[in-house]
């Protein structure tokens, strides 16, 4: 009689509550979660948690007024697709974490999607926002011009990661991710001198996309 073949282990049972002494064993638990290790993946969630779930609670905040979803969903919901990945890759073809700032980024773009996705299903057409408006009165325009937060900022970020891919993944790290440009800068190890070149290539896209979607607006 053949047994059957061993199931993968349950990503959800292994959403963890928390430990921050763990914090300085953060990258070897990755490494070991690169190969399929679901338990080390979790320790490494756990030792970052405040990080992430200040990300997740920022991103709600700004991008996401008409959802139910509350911070801590999110957060272990991007922690599920990466417990996921980590199960269902296995050893052969782990999802390589390779240290702290890689988890981050990838688990900010994981809940990022997230986001964009919920909103894209609810066709979010209406507009208006914190993180926008802001962005609209740094560059001198209408603060009242209607747009939509999550969906304007990932258009914006993915139409600039085709010409200026670091520009983009930093305004996303800051936009999406709670991070002041200087954090951000020190997650993507950029020198000061690069972040200053990033930002202003980003906030000159911004500026662009803002004045575009105001003039569409006013035209419409």
């Amino acid at each position: 009689m053949s047994s059957s073949p061993p199931s993968s282990p349950d990503p959800r049972s292994h959403v963890p509550d928390g430990d921050p002494s763990l914090v300085g064993d953060v990258t070897r638990f990755l490494d070991l979660a690169s190969h399929g290790d679901l338990e080390a993946l979790g320790r490494a969630f756990v030792a970052l948690r405040g990080q992430l779930h200040s990300a997740a609670s920022s991103a709600m905040r700004k991008h996401s007024k008409e959802d139910t979803l509350q911070p801590t969903a999110l957060m272990n919901e991007a922690y599920i697709k990466a417990a996921e990945s980590c199960a269902a890759r296995g050893d052969d073809h782990g999802a390589k974490w390779t240290d702290r700032q890689h988890f981050v980024k990838a688990q900010v773009e994981t809940m990022k999607n997230l986001l964009v996705d919920s909103a894209r299903r609810r066709s979010a057409l209406r507009r208006g926002g914190g993180t926008v408006q802001a962005i609209l009165s740094e560059h001198g325009l209408d603060p009242a011009s209607p747009v939509d937060d999550t969906l304007f900022i990932n258009d914006a970020c993915e139409e600039l990661a085709r010409r200026h891919p670091k520009a983009a993944e930093l305004a996303e790290l800051h936009y999406f991710g709670n991070f002041t440009w200087s954090e951000a800068a020190a997650l993507m190890d950029l020198s000061d001198r690069q972040r200053k070149a990033l930002r202003k290539l980003a906030d000159a896209w911004f500026a662009v996309q803002l004045a575009e979607s105001d003039e569409s607006d006013r035209a419409s």
